[in-house]
């Protein structure tokens, strides 16, 4: 904890306003814009195996913490706190940070896919921002971070060596969809037996299934682009350009603003649920299908 009392120490206005700038870095908006832009314009292999990754991990790490109920830094340890928006805002548990986890497999995935030295430099550069703006703003202690980076940079690991065969060999699909699905549904069966039995708030519950709804969706989205939509990434870089610009700018503004409709509903606790499926399922299949029909004519 020694750490946090020395980030603490350092606070100002400036460094405040960037530490809140570099958790989106673990966001799950920032996810789905990342990996949907390698999937409709670079490689859609690599994009497989980063979905693949949270999607059949990233519930196993949600699970930990939800079962784990670690309290953050600043409730925890007397002199740490945080900033007001963070400790108004703070849903969950401390370990294994999820966010942190998030960042890192999105880093690691395209740090192992890819062999341009610039993108393996910024991957690394974004997941130590990520880890260092998590412990200044005492969402988790070091020991959380240092787990929940090397569990993200092992899973990556082991899945992008292992998956190439399992992402694309169309004969067992079914199959492997009901085996990824397995820790989605062990993650939902358990936080709806948790919360049911007052052990966690609702909204901390509502944090879990906005996660496990995103997870699902990514899994579902596979399956159905690749049997249904099958669209190319091939085209011009001008065209890849464009792709990435409207595909990123409409997953960006549907997000906050179905969030937003939603949230007109007093009291509508699965809003954040509601709104990671749709916009996960967007991404993967439905934009793709009609970016496929603009861009027809470069394929």
């Amino acid at each position: 904890m020694a750490l946090l009392y020395i980030l603490q120490g350092i606070r100002s206005p400036i460094t405040d306003y960037l530490a809140l700038a570099f958790i989106c870095f673990g966001s799950e908006l920032f996810f789905l814009c990342v990996s949907s832009v390698i999937f409709w314009c670079f490689s859609k292999k690599a994009a497989y195996k980063l979905v693949f990754t949270f999607a059949f991990f990233g519930p196993l790490i949600i699970l930990a913490n939800i079962i784990a109920q670690v309290p953050f830094p600043w409730i925890s340890q007397t002199g740490l706190s945080t900033l007001p928006q963070i400790a108004a805002a703070a849903d969950g548990f401390s370990f294994p940070s999820i966010g942190i986890f998030t960042a890192s497999v999105l880093c690691a995935v395209i740090f192992i896919n890819n062999h341009n030295i610039s993108v393996k430099i910024s991957c690394a550069a974004v997941a130590v921002l990520t880890i260092a703006a998590y412990l200044y703003l005492g969402l988790c202690s070091t020991w959380s971070a240092a787990v929940s980076l090397v569990l993200a940079a092992v899973f990556s690991f082991l899945f992008t060596k292992f998956a190439d065969g399992m992402l694309f060999d169309i004969r067992q699909y079914p199959i492997y969809l009901l085996i990824s699905s397995i820790p989605t549904f062990i993650l939902l069966v358990v936080s709806v037996f948790i919360y049911l039995n007052g052990l966690i708030s609702l909204k901390v519950f509502s944090t879990s299934l906005r996660l496990t709804g995103m997870s699902a969706a990514l899994l579902f989205s596979w399956f159905f682009e690749s049997n249904f939509v099958r669209f190319s990434i091939r085209c011009s870089r001008s065209g890849q350009l464009l792709k990435a610009v409207i595909g990123s700018a409409s997953t960006i503004i549907t997000w906050p603003v179905l969030y937003f409709v939603l949230n007109l509903i007093p009291d509508f606790w699965p809003a954040g649920f509601i709104c990671n499926v749709i916009v996960t399922v967007g991404a993967f299949s439905i934009y793709p299908f009609f970016i496929r029909g603009v861009f027809s004519s470069a394929y």
